[in-house]
């Protein structure tokens, strides 16, 4: 009987030193479902630090530039292009392309070189696993199927073949797979911004000379790859030094934290509950003889049966939508982008609270000075930045400087500490010359309800842009709740809370109607805070988190979709559920003045 791609692919793990898997004694296994999608599970319990895997980093195909060629056209390539097109190259010719293999920094004198499958077959069988939860047989199931990619796949003469043969022909991203329709669907312009320029990635790298033999399809289906299943270790100057393709490790799928607490809550419960099962870390050579390796190891203890899931990290829903094709359910770590930089964020507030007039221009321009220096006081990521920047290709320097400029609002209500040190300044400002008596200049009576204020007001500004209004996005969200019957966003639940808290705010204050203002700027995506402080309370109802987390753990045990759990209730959906997350952070914001 001919073998599976798994079974080829774990044949060759074998092979090349991989321990934890398709060995009789393993206590994990490899599951393929129904619908395509892969994990890792648990065939024994597994205790919490104990090791379940581990690979030797020689099996890893990296984006490192080598010692000499920093200089050239390569190196200047974003990461992301450089390691796509070695997986293209990989796949067209079989030869693994320049600096395919194990990092510099990860190889030893005493590492055995790659093996292909064939040059150890007979050193033993692979073990079959035992039935998953639902009783789906466990390697089973078709092949890798798809057009240009699977044709690749087949053709590769690469020592990396078994693992190549078992990549996803397409992974379920916006870019990938959305329309046109979909996309203006997201309605939130840094997602639309940010899909542009992976867009334009793609095509670009396919008009560079060499990388023309390649279609645009095949780029973006390699650039999403590369996304959105690469490791990074961090680098000496900070930031990620190699990223690294690590076969096995990359079929695990994502959790992680989890709000249990129900919309509007009390604020004097717990509220966060983390679902990742296993850690992994990097182990240096034990000795002249030794290697690299990757380990994963449990982080509690796993039951047999349960498939282990690893957190992709903090990051906002941006990074999960447009890289992995999915929402996760209630992420504490979403955030929005309210303003492109600190200048607009200033411009913005003068616009808005200090009339033409209010204070002498010598005054003004104190101020104002005073503000940029009080948010730069604030920005601790600067001077580490600035290292990591130089360190990088201009292009992708360019982006990554643009993300952290951004002022974000992240969920529960914490907002970056550029924004508010900058505007303290200028508040205490206005207020000393009397600003209060303004009309129309909304200081409030303290600095604090002022911050809560002047957030709400940017917020307020950034729904009335977009297209549709959050009670009707709830509406459809919950009927779809109740068609799946799959509560992890608790849809249901938000519709009754936000139906009776917006329609009281917008009975009170009239509804959302506010005339944008011409220095906002168009915000660019979200990243993890420079800094922040708490304007707005999170809470939790025990009761509720109990329910909250049985649903969830039952979830995880009888199905493995992609993305470990996270739905994305299909392609119309997902941008649905994306931008209704920014709706609900910014709305808590609106709802805190």
């Amino acid at each position: 009987m001919r073998e599976s791609p798994l079974q080829s692919f774990l044949r060759w793990l074998l092979a090349n030193g991989v321990q934890g898997v398709g060995a009789s004694d393993s206590k994990i296994a490899l599951f393929e479902g129904k619908g395509g999608e892969r994990g890792v599970v648990s065939l024994q319990p597994i205790a919490a630090g104990e090791v379940a895997m581990r690979i030797p980093l020689r099996l890893a195909i990296t984006g490192q530039v080598e010692e000499g060629r920093e200089a050239s056209a390569e190196a200047q390539q974003p990461w992301s292009i450089r390691l796509a097109g070695r997986l293209l190259c990989m796949l067209s010719e079989g030869a693994p392309g320049p600096s395919a293999g194990t990092p510099g920094a990860y190889a030893a004198a005493g590492s055995a070189p790659l093996q292909c499958q064939a040059e150890k077959e007979e050193e033993g069988d692979v073990e079959e696993g035992a039935a998953a939860g639902d009783g789906e047989a466990l390697l089973c199931g078709p092949s890798v199927a798809g057009r240009s990619i699977a044709a690749l796949q087949a053709g590769s003469a690469s020592p990396w073949q078994p693992y190549l043969a078992v990549l996803p022909d397409c992974v379920p991203s916006p870019l990938t797979t959305f329309s046109w329709e979909d996309v203006q669907a997201i309605e939130y312009p840094p997602m639309r911004k940010t899909l542009d320029h992976a867009s334009w990635l793609a095509t670009s790298a396919a008009q560079q000379p060499g990388g023309s033999r390649f279609s645009r399809e095949q780029w973006e289906w390699a650039l999403s790859v590369v996304h959105s299943r690469t490791f990074g270790a961090p680098g000496p100057q900070g930031g990620v030094g190699v990223r690294m393709l690590v076969p096995l490790i990359d079929m695990l799928n994502h959790a992680g934290d989890y709000v249990t607490s129900p919309p509007g809550a009390a604020a004097d419960q717990p509220a966060l509950q983390a679902f990742d099962s296993v850690r992994w870390e990097l182990r240096a050579p034990a000795g002249p003889e030794g290697e690299w390796t990757m380990e994963v190891a449990a982080a509690r203890d796993i039951p047999a049966g349960q498939e282990l899931l690893l957190s992709y990290g903090e990051r906002a829903n941006d990074d999960f939508f447009l890289h992995y094709g999915f929402v996760p359910p209630r992420n504490p770590h979403d955030q929005v982008a309210l303003f492109t930089d600190i200048e607009s964020t200033i411009d913005w507030w003068l616009d808005r609270h200090l009339p033409p007039g209010a204070l002498p221009p010598q005054r003004l321009q104190a101020a104002i000075n005073a503000a940029y220096s009080a948010a730069e006081d604030e920005d601790g990521a600067a001077m580490a930045a600035a290292q990591v920047l130089a360190a990088v290709p201009a292009e992708e320097a360019e982006v990554i400087r643009a993300e952290l400029d951004t002022i974000k609002l992240s969920a529960g209500g914490m907002v970056d500490g550029r924004l508010l040190a900058a505007y303290r300044c200028l508040y205490e400002e206005a207020a000393a010359a009397g600003g209060r008596q303004h009309a129309g200049s909304e200081l409030g009576g303290s600095w604090g309800e002022h911050a809560r204020l002047a957030v709400g007001a940017r917020c307020r500004q950034i729904l009335d842009g977009m297209p549709t209004p959050l009670l009707e996005d709830l509406q459809r969200l919950a009927e779809w709740e109740r068609q799946t019957g799959d509560v992890q966003h608790c849809w249901e639940a938000a519709q009754r809370h936000y139906s009776g808290a917006v329609d009281a705010y917008e009975a009170q204050r009239g509804g959302l109607h506010e005339q944008p203002s011409s220095s906002g700027g168009e915000a660019a995506a979200a990243l993890p805070a420079a800094g922040g402080a708490q304007l707005l309370d999170a809470g939790a109802d025990a009761e509720f988190a109990q329910l909250l987390l049985a649903q969830a753990r039952q979830a995880q045990q009888t199905a493995a979709p992609a993305g470990g759990g996270a739905i994305g209730g299909g392609q119309p959906m997902l941008p649905l559920i994306f931008r209704s997350y920014k709706k609900l952070c910014l709305w808590d914001a609106v709802l805190a003045e």
